[in-house]
């Protein structure tokens, strides 16, 4: 019987083991992979030794530049007299993977006034993670208001207004406006004058060019800039679907020089990711990781624990 520490995830009756919510059966003996090489090949062979370790590395969707840099760190910490055991391997290798890896330490309960920017391109799973932050943050209990400021999208607004109403949470919605930013202040307009304390923004994640782009999301920071001056209480998070690999990190990039991204949500774990996928794209652009979205029901989101999701991908 799976222990209580291995079960994170209930979907109806059904509870789900942890190494299913971190990727696909890829990952099963990836660390049994890795000590494999090291058992298997003599010390002179290290050549043969560093390039089977970028293929494993490189099999988790690591990219070739990390799981170059890794297998390095490994082989040379294998020379020393400190590892001569598989245990002194593995925790080796937990501490090289979380040095390359953080997570964004969001509070349950907010005490003051707090709005969540949430952007990320059409298709990442970006609205329906609204509502999951929605149900997220309203069981830790929070009063939160959905904002549907993605005017662009054709029934956006609708889909998060069923959203709201599944949850029974207030929305704040206009979809005649035609204007993302005007929505947002609407949004926090009602958020200031209402017993809410959490305002759930989702925003347009396409626009005709890339100047209307930045020019939407530059108007809606300094709208909720002015309303919220304390920092603590604005957070922006981008949501990436973690299958697209080298695409998510151009968007992570391009976002972020657009708004400042303060932490990471990643969708789509459950559909054929690769674990390594967290820890390349988090060490390429260099922002923590907030919550992993593991599935399509509205319960299927957590808070990224590095620690936790590093054991499970050894296991």
């Amino acid at each position: 019987m799976a222990r209580e520490t291995d079960l994170v995830a209930q979907r109806g009756s059904r509870l789900v083991p942890r190494r299913h919510q971190i990727g696909g059966s890829e990952l099963f003996g990836f660390f049994k992979k890795i000590t494999s090489v090291f058992q298997s090949k003599a010390a002179a062979e290290r050549k043969d030794n560093a390039k089977s370790l970028e293929d494993i590395l490189y099999e988790a969707d690591l990219g070739g530049t990390l799981s170059a840099e890794i297998s390095k760190e490994l082989l040379d910490h294998s020379k020393s007299d400190k590892v001569s055991s598989d245990e002194d391997m593995r925790h080796v290798l937990e501490g090289i993977l979380s040095s390359r890896i953080s997570e964004y330490d969001f509070e349950d309960m907010f005490d003051e006034k707090t709005v969540i920017l949430v952007l990320g391109v059409n298709g990442s799973g970006k609205t329906t993670t609204c509502a999951k932050l929605a149900k997220y943050f309203k069981d830790k209990g929070n009063n939160p208001i959905l904002c549907a400021s993605d005017t662009f999208r054709a029934a956006a607004g609708e889909q998060l207004d069923i959203h709201a109403k599944r949850l029974s949470v207030r929305i704040v919605r206009n979809d005649k406006a035609g204007n993302p930013a005007a929505v947002v202040y609407d949004g926090l307009t009602a958020l200031k004058g209402g017993e809410e304390n959490l305002l759930i923004a989702d925003t347009a994640g396409r626009m005709h060019t890339k100047e209307n782009l930045l020019k939407e999301i530059g108007k809606i920071d300094r709208i909720v800039n002015a309303s919220i001056p304390d920092k603590k209480n604005y957070r922006k998070l981008l949501v990436l679907d973690a299958t697209t690999g080298q695409n998510a990190i151009s968007q992570a990039e391009n976002f972020d020089r657009i708004a400042d991204i303060d932490a990471l949500v990643l969708t789509k774990i459950d559909s054929g990711s690769k674990g390594g996928t967290l820890i390349r794209i988090s060490q390429s652009i260099g922002l923590p990781v907030a919550f992993l979205c593991t599935g399509e029901g509205y319960g299927d989101i957590r808070k990224f624990n590095k620690k936790e999701y590093i054991e499970a991908l050894l296991s």
